[in-house]
């Protein structure tokens, strides 16, 4: 479970990191002179590489926080058998599961998780030297690495508690629909050629409900992922370079100061990327994983 689960996390943030970097550059308004700035004086390659920017620490570190959450989410659907008696457990089992997975997750992924979207939107060259800014800016308290944390895990722990949910709901339709479908054409069906059938089959089973599932949390926790961005990416006090930088003291700031001076829509920014990441991430994810 640890293994598949870490691997999993891997490939999904490796296929998918340019697409995250042009969520987050809209989402920040840091980004908007920072990025655009270095992209308009530098040629069409170097715009296109700077979206890998920081790849590399958040790869690494999702393999052991993919492998902390399936570890966790494995042992608490166990302890769920036990408690329930039942060798199979329903939707609402997985959400509570994944949901107490997630805190796990991100105390493992969410300092890289801040330096990655400070170099997206450009406010570091590095995941090092963003860490290291965080650091000072937070006058060298390890608690400044963990800003915005209550944000992350009231987008992340809903998210993926509705994600892994609407996985199992989904998984449980195509598969009655597949029952009906095939029931005729399945006594047919002998030997290696059905195997292979079967299991092509459950491959894009896994894929479209890991999308389906993914797609729908997504859009629903968007607001949530705005304000995270938004905290993670501005800076820890006021200093002579972002002086003019809006500062959001908690969720609810954040929440009130988007509305206020951005409007509603703004806390719907990157929507179309994010919609793109979670489909396309939970195909890969579950497929990856299975």
């Amino acid at each position: 479970e640890m293994i598949a689960g870490g691997i999993a996390e891997a490939v999904m943030d490796l296929v998918l990191y340019p697409v995250d970097t042009l969520k987050s550059r809209h989402q920040a308004l840091l980004a908007s002179s920072a990025v655009g700035g270095a992209a308009g004086q530098g040629s069409l390659m170097r715009e296109f590489a700077s979206m890998f920017k920081g790849m590399g620490p958040v790869f690494l570190s999702a393999l052991p926080a993919g492998a902390c959450f399936m570890g966790t989410k494995f042992l608490m659907e166990m302890g769920a058998h036990q408690f329930t008696g039942r060798a199979t457990h329903g939707a609402l089992v997985t959400m509570f599961c994944s949901a107490t997975a997630d805190v796990v997750y991100w105390v493992v992924r969410f300092p890289f998780e801040t330096g990655k979207k400070r170099v997206q939107v450009g406010r570091d060259p590095s995941t090092a030297s963003a860490l290291k800014r965080i650091l000072k800016e937070g006058g060298g308290r390890p608690q400044a690495l963990y800003a915005g944390w209550r944000t992350v895990l009231w987008r992340d722990v809903p998210y993926d508690a509705l994600e892994f949910g609407f996985y199992e709901l989904s998984r449980q339709v195509i598969t009655r629909y597949r029952r009906r479908q095939g029931s005729g054409d399945a006594t047919n069906a002998k030997g290696a050629g059905k195997a292979k059938s079967e299991s092509s089959e459950d491959d894009l089973e896994s894929a479209l409900a890991g999308a389906v599932g993914a797609l729908v949390a997504a859009v629903i926790t968007t607001p949530l992922d705005v304000v995270r961005t938004r905290l993670m990416t501005q800076p820890a006090g006021v200093t002579d370079l972002y002086k003019n930088a809006v500062l959001y003291s908690g969720v609810g700031d954040c929440l009130q100061k988007i509305v206020c001076t951005e409007g509603v829509s703004a806390l719907f920014s990157g929507l179309r990327e994010r919609a793109l990441i979670a489909s396309i991430g939970g195909a890969i994810w579950f497929t990856a994983y299975e």
